[in-house]
């Protein structure tokens, strides 16, 4: 779990030096300007040619194209997961750009003069001169919502480059930030199609995300959960690879049975080997995430290190070069607990259009409630202007009952750290659309979090920047077409998966595992927070905590969100703290 030591120079330019630490038994993949002109450090699709595989060189028109635009024709014109550095001679700048679904880390430090980027903190953490200090103002508002990310860290010396951004250095002034993609924009646009032609839409662009990503990773490992949206991507990347597709699917305690059931169905039904993975105890291991790399802020995703090294290994064994998920399915596809302004949307897009009434009747049925009831809601919110607002989310966050913070420490956390820059902009879009969007933002959360721990290429190809416009400009009242949860994406992709998968409406039940778990190890957990930094700061409320990390609530699954926060909060912190 080692950072690697492994430095080659990937690029060379004017004041602009590029080194790669590429995991073992990996390449790092780069798409070269001409004339010297920067370099996309990553994975580029050129949209619509996605057929022809990764770009590897962008011509001359095509790199000045990109120079003069300063990145945007990248945006414009193809798409992948990537930082691209960008120079041009004639304006003496220089551009650093990362995707808009942001799968590469962009952080970004000062030091001894020196302008220094990496995607993973522990990467700079050691050199001569780089001093980090937690930024508990951050770690604050992690506890308070961690839905959502900003161009803070949880490191007061470090700022991320957010997906979407440009870092513009001239000369040797300090760097500039802008946007060049804006996703409230996107949505604010929405395409007012049938829903036989979205339906074809999102067909056609899923295959060709998910059909790119599978015929550029090698052979490819699927994690199947049994659910919808990994069982979707297993067919399409059965269908798309010329190379070895497996599936695995984690086998838990306390994992309910027919999940295993659907996996192996899904996996039948596309015609691929599955592994059945075991946990020889836990699984999750507390102590080993106490004990990874250093992080630029604090993620639920560093608990997953067993699953990690399990990942690795079966990689190893079966010889697999990527590994796949259904991750983002949820969000772009609008699944039920976030679909329930799909009439209030409807009349701010359309007014008493001549689908009112199927589009009450759908929310009705949806939400298990009455079409009065769904209809005076959604009216009330258009008369009255009830628009969606972010801070709402924040102010029930402080009142509730698993909130650990203390009312000191909530008051003493600053506006900055909580917002976010397209939240606040969001208001504007129809109030479902808001948030929609708000969940797509929080999509990177599920990119690989531990640096160098994952040895191997991984992707959620449902997180793949032309999908991600189309769900935006998608209006919400289509997703749910008839009622059903997520129908749209249903009906799309039918003969992909078992009936059985194509029936289930309910999500599945990892917390009774992870929960397990944590009764498992529950002493070591007890003493490892309550004697941990946020308690012996006094940023969190003791009393809390002592009830918090106690069986009999864990057993009756309260504050288990809570208590996860809390142990990836401290468990972030202790590399920092060694």
């Amino acid at each position: 779990m080692a950072k690697s030591k492994a430095w080659t120079e990937a690029f060379t330019g004017r004041g602009l030096t590029i080194l790669s630490s590429a995991p073992p038994d990996s390449t790092p993949r780069l798409s070269v300007l001409t004339d010297g002109k920067g370099v996309v450090v990553g994975t580029l699709f050129e949209t619509g040619y996605e057929e022809h595989g990764p770009q590897l060189r962008l011509d001359q028109e095509t790199t000045d194209r990109v120079v003069v635009s300063g990145g945007q024709e990248l945006l414009s014109r193809f798409w992948g997961h990537y930082v691209a550095f960008i120079q041009d001679p004639d304006a003496r700048l220089t551009h650093i750009l990362r995707d808009p679904c942001g799968a590469t880390p962009c952080f970004y430090t000062h030091v001894n003069g020196v302008d220094v980027l990496c995607s993973f903190v522990d990467d700079i953490a050691e050199l001569n001169g780089v001093r980090f200090s937690i930024n508990w103002d951050s770690v604050r508002a992690y506890f308070l919502s961690n839905h959502f990310i900003n161009t803070r860290t949880g490191l007061s010396e470090l700022t991320e480059l957010l997906p979407g951004q440009r870092l513009t250095w001239r000369s040797s002034n300090r760097p500039v930030t802008s946007s060049l993609w804006n996703p409230v924009a996107i949505g604010g646009a929405p395409n007012l199609q049938s829903y036989e032609a979205t339906r074809e839409d999102f067909r056609i662009v899923t295959e060709r995300c998910v059909g790119a990503w599978a015929r550029a990773g090698g052979s490819v490992l699927v994690r199947m959960s049994g659910g919808l949206d990994s069982s979707i991507v297993a067919g399409l990347v059965r269908r798309a690879s010329e190379n070895g597709v497996l599936g695995v699917h984690f086998v838990n305690r306390g994992y309910e049975a027919f999940e295993l059931g659907l996996a192996r169905e899904a996996s039948a039904h596309a015609g691929i080997q599955l592994v059945e993975q075991t946990f020889d105890r836990a699984t999750i291991s507390f102590r080993a995430a106490a004990s990874g790399p250093r992080l630029a802020r604090p993620t639920k995703q560093l608990l997953g290190t067993d699953a990690d090294a399990k990942l690795i290994e079966i990689c190893k064994i079966t010889g697999a070069q990527t590994v796949m998920g259904g991750h983002g399915g949820d969000s772009i596809f609008l699944q039920r607990s976030i679909a329930g302004d799909a009439l209030t949307d409807y009349l701010r897009i359309k007014g008493l259009g001549r689908d009112i009434w199927r589009v009450a009747y759908d929310t009705a049925v949806l939400l298990e409630s009455s079409i009065w009831h769904v209809g005076k809601d959604a009216a009330l919110k258009v008369i009255r202007g009830r628009r969606w607002n972010a801070d709402t989310l924040l102010e029930d966050a402080k009142v509730s009952p698993h909130q650990l913070l203390t009312q000191e420490s909530i008051a003493s956390t600053s506006p900055e750290s909580l917002t976010s820059m397209w939240l606040a902009e969001a208001t504007d879009l129809p109030n479902g659309k808001s948030e929609q969007l708000r969940n797509i933002l929080a999509l990177r959360n599920y990119h690989p979090a531990r640096g160098h721990a994952l040895a191997h290429n991984a992707v959620h190809p449902l997180i793949s920047q032309p999908l991600v416009e189309l769900a935006l400009r998608t209006p919400t009242y289509l997703f749910s077409f008839g009622g059903a949860d997520r129908a749209l994406e249903r009906d799309a992709f039918r003969d992909c998966i078992p009936a059985s998968v194509a029936r289930r409406y309910n999500k599945g039940f990892v917390n009774h595992s992870v929960i397990a778990s944590v009764v498992d190890d529950l002493d070591y957990i007890r003493e490892f927070v309550l004697g941990g930094s946020c308690v012996r700061s006094g940023l969190l409320d003791c009393r809390k905590v002592e009830r918090l990390v106690t069986s009999e609530q864990l057993l009756q699954g309260q504050g288990i969100g809570a208590l996860m926060d809390l142990v990836a909060v401290e468990s972030w912190l202790a590399p920092w703290n060694a």
